[in-house]
Protein backbone atom coordinates (compact mmCIF):
# COMPACT_ATOMS: atom_id res chain seq x y z
CA UNK A 1 0.00 0.00 0.00
CA UNK A 2 1.05 3.56 -0.64
CA UNK A 3 2.26 5.42 2.80
CA UNK A 4 3.26 2.55 4.67
CA UNK A 5 6.51 2.48 6.64
CA UNK A 6 8.00 -0.35 8.29
CA UNK A 7 10.59 -0.07 10.78
CA UNK A 8 13.35 -3.00 11.24
CA UNK A 9 15.94 -4.02 13.48
CA UNK A 10 19.51 -4.41 12.53
CA UNK A 11 18.47 -8.55 12.10
CA UNK A 12 16.36 -7.64 9.87
CA UNK A 13 13.54 -8.16 12.62
CA UNK A 14 9.99 -6.27 11.28
CA UNK A 15 8.73 -3.85 14.48
CA UNK A 16 5.13 -3.70 15.27
CA UNK A 17 3.17 -0.20 16.01
CA UNK A 18 3.21 -1.15 19.38
CA UNK A 19 7.62 -1.96 19.72
CA UNK A 20 7.68 1.84 18.54
CA UNK A 21 7.43 4.78 21.08
CA UNK A 22 10.32 6.64 19.88
CA UNK A 23 13.17 6.74 17.41
CA UNK A 24 16.31 5.61 19.10
CA UNK A 25 19.52 6.82 18.19
CA UNK A 26 21.27 4.82 15.75
CA UNK A 27 24.42 5.25 14.75
CA UNK A 28 23.80 5.89 11.51
CA UNK A 29 20.54 6.54 10.01
CA UNK A 30 19.36 6.12 6.61
CA UNK A 31 16.16 7.45 6.71
CA UNK A 32 14.87 10.13 5.04
CA UNK A 33 11.81 11.53 7.22
CA UNK A 34 11.10 14.70 7.60
CA UNK A 35 11.22 16.77 11.17
CA UNK A 36 7.65 16.28 10.88
CA UNK A 37 7.01 12.60 10.31
CA UNK A 38 9.18 12.25 13.14
CA UNK A 39 6.95 13.77 15.60
CA UNK A 40 4.37 11.56 14.42
CA UNK A 41 6.71 8.58 15.04
CA UNK A 42 7.19 9.66 18.18
CA UNK A 43 3.23 10.33 18.62
CA UNK A 44 1.92 6.83 17.64
CA UNK A 45 1.81 5.69 20.90
CA UNK A 46 -0.02 8.59 22.77
CA UNK A 47 -2.42 9.58 19.66
CA UNK A 48 -2.23 6.71 17.19
CA UNK A 49 -0.65 7.98 14.63
CA UNK A 50 -2.92 11.21 14.48
CA UNK A 51 -1.38 14.79 14.92
CA UNK A 52 -3.50 17.36 16.27
CA UNK A 53 -4.50 20.39 14.28
CA UNK A 54 -3.41 22.79 17.07
CA UNK A 55 -0.07 20.75 16.48
CA UNK A 56 0.02 21.31 13.01
CA UNK A 57 -0.43 25.21 12.81
CA UNK A 58 1.91 25.80 16.10
CA UNK A 59 4.37 24.04 13.47
CA UNK A 60 3.29 25.43 10.61
CA UNK A 61 3.29 29.03 12.40
CA UNK A 62 7.19 28.64 14.15
CA UNK A 63 8.77 27.21 10.48
CA UNK A 64 6.84 30.38 8.85
CA UNK A 65 7.92 33.38 11.48
CA UNK A 66 11.86 31.71 12.36
CA UNK A 67 12.27 29.65 9.07
CA UNK A 68 10.26 31.20 6.10
CA UNK A 69 10.48 35.25 6.79
CA UNK A 70 13.93 35.45 7.88
CA UNK A 71 14.79 33.77 4.73
CA UNK A 72 12.55 35.54 2.41
CA UNK A 73 14.28 38.92 4.23
CA UNK A 74 17.71 38.02 3.50
CA UNK A 75 16.77 37.56 0.31
CA UNK A 76 15.45 40.44 -0.64
CA UNK A 77 17.06 42.69 2.28
CA UNK A 78 20.93 40.90 2.12
CA UNK A 79 21.71 44.70 2.23
CA UNK A 80 20.00 45.39 5.76
CA UNK A 81 22.60 46.01 8.48
CA UNK A 82 23.14 46.57 12.17
CA UNK A 83 23.78 49.95 13.35
CA UNK A 84 26.19 50.93 16.10
CA UNK A 85 23.96 52.38 19.16
CA UNK A 86 20.22 51.85 16.86
CA UNK A 87 18.36 48.43 17.12
CA UNK A 88 17.30 48.19 13.21
CA UNK A 89 13.74 46.21 13.42
CA UNK A 90 11.71 44.81 10.46
CA UNK A 91 8.55 44.96 11.15
CA UNK A 92 6.03 43.37 8.60
CA UNK A 93 1.93 43.30 8.70
CA UNK A 94 0.17 40.24 7.06
CA UNK A 95 -3.09 38.68 6.91
CA UNK A 96 -3.84 34.96 7.66
CA UNK A 97 -7.22 32.98 6.12
CA UNK A 98 -8.06 30.92 8.18
CA UNK A 99 -11.72 30.93 7.73
CA UNK A 100 -11.88 34.86 8.22
CA UNK A 101 -8.63 37.00 7.76
CA UNK A 102 -6.91 38.00 10.80
CA UNK A 103 -4.07 40.92 10.54
CA UNK A 104 -1.00 40.33 12.11
CA UNK A 105 2.67 41.76 12.75
CA UNK A 106 5.69 40.05 12.86
CA UNK A 107 9.46 41.87 14.18
CA UNK A 108 12.59 41.17 13.46
CA UNK A 109 16.12 42.68 14.86
CA UNK A 110 18.61 42.31 12.29
CA UNK A 111 21.75 40.96 14.28
CA UNK A 112 24.21 40.89 11.30
CA UNK A 113 24.14 41.85 7.71
CA UNK A 114 21.58 40.19 6.12
CA UNK A 115 20.87 38.38 8.91
CA UNK A 116 17.08 38.41 10.82
CA UNK A 117 16.80 37.61 14.22
CA UNK A 118 12.96 36.70 15.41
CA UNK A 119 11.32 39.31 18.43
CA UNK A 120 7.96 38.12 18.01
CA UNK A 121 4.69 38.09 16.22
CA UNK A 122 0.90 38.59 17.02
CA UNK A 123 -0.09 35.54 15.28
CA UNK A 124 2.92 33.03 16.60
CA UNK A 125 2.96 34.08 20.71
CA UNK A 126 5.78 32.09 21.63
Amino acid sequence: RSGDVALYDDKGNLFSDRDIAYVPQLESVTSRLTAFEMVLLGLVKDLRWKVTDEQIETLMMDRFCKEVLPGALATLHADAAPVAGLEVVYTINFAVYNNATTNHTVRYKVTAPGTFEFIDCTWYEK
